[in-house]
């Protein structure tokens, strides 16, 4: 059926027999029509099949009723296309002014923001990723969302989160990417730099280095620099980092590839006397490491970024451990338990002293299992069997809290 004018001109008697007919085609137009009746807008939203409804909730015309009515619709698609009108509309309405308007755009926007479909949660996401005018508790919901192609743009480009919100998100998130959508944000002030660079989120302080509108302090630059000659993804993001000193490029040239150094100051004005000596300190390094030594280098390595990531997005648990002992990977697993501990000059003493307790302890404080902590001590340290701890009941630690923090406390940590 098609109109020649406007859905709102219809004969009443016609829109009725339009409606009642059924007709697949017909209201889909209507459903589509900016000036269609309100009424029949409801009616469609009501009685129509998948489609029908999904034109009706893309529909700017649609009454809030009916928005309401299809905002706990069934069908997914549906509610992403409400999710995508709503997104657009809030944004545009007048702040200034509680309008009524307003408020039961935003209560929609509010509902979607918790709709179970990521897919809903993630068009909404990217009408207002930009927006500095929608409301924040819902920025703030979605920034927290568990899916990074939901919280992933809020956190990239949401005007409304200040460094403040940032960091909290930051101590907190356990969504694997979430970190390194916030150091690719512009600008990113030097304070949140720091808390990006001491979350120990391997790939966030890589996004971190590589972005030209972050402020890094020197001192937070150094501390990334006190791990950076064990991660190779950092390498080349500092070295082409602008406005380094000299002191920084001297720290960096000790343990990035050659090419990197030749870059690195081709990218900055240096006295002909820094940048000989650089070169020379590179060429000596390289001479004086011994044939293959980088074979055992690399091993180390590769373990210690192992253990970073899986700290960083959440991995390092029973499940990971119980992988890398399966593997073999034993370097790995001491790394992880001296990170997760905090114990980092300790973790070895306590590996080669063979003290079932001590070990026990080790992984209690590293949040990992007793049972985790037996097979550590059985497959890693090779405790002999006459002298394993075993777990209380096969799950519990045998040992009070306060003991196994004494023990911790012989081994120089409290």
């Amino acid at each position: 059926m098609k109109h020649k004018t406007s859905n709102d001109n219809l004969p009443y008697a016609q829109l009725i027999a339009t409606l009642e007919t059924g007709n697949r085609a017909d209201w889909q137009n209507l459903a589509a029509h900016p000036d269609t009746p309100r009424e029949a807008l409801y009616y469609l939203a009501e009685k129509g099949n998948t489609d029908v409804r999904a034109l009706v909730a893309r529909n700017p015309a649609t009454p809030y009723q009916a928005d309401a009515f299809l905002v706990s619709d069934d069908a997914e698609d549906v509610r992403a296309e409400l999710a995508r009108k709503i997104g657009r509309l809030v944004p545009g309405l007048p702040e200034s002014e509680r309008t009524k308007l307003r408020e039961q755009a935003i209560s929609l926007m509010e509902t979607l923001a918790q709709d179970q479909a990521t897919k809903v949660r993630a068009l909404l996401v990217e009408a207002i990723k930009s927006s500095p005018h929608v409301p924040k508790d819902v920025i703030r919901r979605l920034a927290n969302d568990h899916e990074l192609v939901v919280c992933g743009p809020i956190l990239e480009y949401s005007p409304l989160l200040g460094d403040a919100d940032l960091k909290e998100i930051i101590a907190a998130s356990r969504t694997r990417g979430a970190l390194s959508s916030i150091a690719r944000r512009t600008p990113i002030s030097g304070d949140l730099a720091e808390a990006l660079a001491t979350s120990n989120d391997v790939d966030a302080i890589a996004t971190l280095l590589g972005n030209r509108n972050a402020q890094i302090r020197e001192d937070t630059l150094d501390a990334i620099l006190d791990s950076a000659p064990a991660v190779p993804s950092w390498h080349e993001p500092l070295a082409l980092r602008a406005s380094l000193s000299t002191r920084v490029m001297r720290r960096i040239a000790g343990f990035v590839a050659a090419s990197l150094v030749d870059q690195m100051l081709a990218a900055h004005v240096l006295s002909n006397e820094d940048a000989d000596s650089i070169l020379k300190s590179v060429k000596h390094r390289i001479d004086a490491e011994p044939v293959n030594a980088h074979l055992a280098r690399d091993e180390d390595t590769a373990a210690h970024a192992l253990a970073l990531h899986a700290i960083a997005s959440g991995q390092f648990d029973n499940t990971w451990v119980a992988a890398q002992l399966s593997a073999g990977d034993h370097k790995s697993i001491v790394e992880g338990l001296a990170m997760a501990t905090g114990f980092k000059k300790s973790v070895d003493k306590i590996i080669a002293s063979k003290n079932g307790q001590a070990v026990m302890a080790l992984c209690w404080k590293a949040g990992l299992s007793a049972r985790t902590a037996y097979d550590i001590q059985q497959k890693l340290v090779r405790i002999p069997a006459s002298q394993l701890i075993t777990p209380k009941g096969g799950t519990q630690f045998p040992l009070p809290h306060s003991e196994m923090e004494n023990i911790l406390a012989l081994f120089g940590e409290a």
